[in-house]
């Protein structure tokens, strides 16, 4: 017995789903901006983006086990549903960078970058490196704090619109994983 898989049956799943992965995108935001405070925060950060990519074939998986839980899943609709579900999310995970950075942010995370490039070890190990010489080269002459000055001057939606067209241009890359992992060419006999 074949079942026919709609495009809107797609887009209601990956709905769900992109808001659980939206969710997981905000907790991973939020584990880096409270990394500054806490440096504890910065692992779970790391663990929570490096687990992004596997959430994402682990909702596609859910998905198939759903709608097609004994019968041929095609490529095309696990690349979908993946592509979509991340699509979903990140507009999530735009919207809440958008309103932390407008609304809650008041220059944080800009004085918690000014506040280690303050470090000596930092200006010493960047010297060494010759970090600062190479930044001072790619933008004409400015420092690293100048340039931490003029990203404060960006408006939140323009950052939004970052994590949005990041999130966008990962996600075919993560659907075609997903497609590839989560599909089903044979049907099971019963």
């Amino acid at each position: 017995m074949e079942t026919r898989i709609t495009f809107r049956q797609i887009s209601a799943f990956a709905m769900q789903y992109g808001a659980f992965l939206g969710l997981w995108g905000l907790a991973t935001g939020a584990f880096f901006v409270a990394s500054f405070s806490r440096p504890m925060f910065s692992s779970l950060f790391l663990t929570f983006m490096l687990f992004s990519p596997f959430l994402g074939l682990w909702v596609t998986f859910r998905f198939r086990r759903h709608v097609a839980p004994d019968v041929f899943f095609p490529f095309s609709t696990a690349f979908l549903h993946t592509f979509l579900s991340w699509l979903y999310a990140s507009l999530w995970v735009a919207l809440g960078t958008y309103i932390y950075m407008a609304y809650f942010d008041h220059g944080y995370v800009f004085d918690a970058y000014l506040e280690n490039l303050k470090r000596p070890e930092l200006q010493q190990q960047m010297q060494e490196t010759g970090l600062t010489q190479q930044i001072a080269q790619m933008t004409g002459g400015e420092t690293p704090e100048s340039m931490i000055e003029a990203l404060r001057s960006i408006p939140p939606a323009n950052f939004s619109a970052l994590v949005l067209y990041v999130n966008i241009l990962f996600a075919p890359f993560l659907s075609l994983l997903a497609g590839l992992v989560c599909q089903r060419r044979w049907r099971y006999r019963a």
